[in-house]
């Protein structure tokens, strides 16, 4: 299941049990269909590998975990642990991305869809980061501009060629003429 958030911030995410979640805003940053194809591929990946479930049930035992150890969850030693711990578990955050951008391009290869959608949403994710791109142990995302050069890789590499899609390109087209008139 697919909601778009009527706002302008340029985000989208999954959650558990198959519900997608897309701003406005990144929408009106897209150019092509490509590039919702890309992002809803990206998503998808998530909810297929359960990335939402996983990442809750690993940030739950961290923290019981730490609870047993230190006897009291709300000292002191059990903030710095808990601290420490969620460095740790954005790694572990941005190793879901790097496959929710793997698996997604390979459904839009499987399915013909040009990987250019999957550089271009990149692209302008890259231009909403106005130059202050967050150090990457800091962020739950792999580098954005690592993220362009791993789908470039992926585009040099790749032997398929795409296929035009036409059917995609004129929903893209009403997705775009709706969100014009509203």
């Amino acid at each position: 299941q697919i909601t778009v958030v009527r706002s302008n911030i340029v985000n989208a995410y999954a959650l558990p049990g198959g519900h997608i979640v897309v701003y406005e805003g990144i929408i009106n940053k897209m150019q092509s269909s490509e590039e919702l194809v890309a992002l809803l591929s990206h998503e998808f990946s998530h909810v297929q590998f359960k990335h939402s479930t996983k990442n809750i049930c690993r940030s739950l035992s961290s923290y019981l975990l730490i609870s047993l150890i230190v006897g009291d969850a709300g000292g002191i030693t059990a903030v710095v642990l808990q601290n420490a711990d969620q460095l740790k578990q954005l790694g572990y955050s941005r190793s879901l991305e790097e496959e929710a951008d793997r698996e997604g391009m390979k459904l839009m290869q499987q399915n013909n869809i040009d990987l250019e959608g999957m550089r271009g949403l990149f692209k302008a994710l890259k231009a909403e980061e106005h130059g202050t791109e967050v150090p990457a142990f800091l962020s739950t995302h792999p580098l954005t501009s690592e993220r362009i050069k791993a789908v470039t890789a992926e585009i040099e590499s790749n032997k398929n060629q795409p296929a035009p899609h036409p059917e995609l390109d004129a929903l893209w087209q009403q997705i775009k003429d709706v969100n014009e008139y509203e």
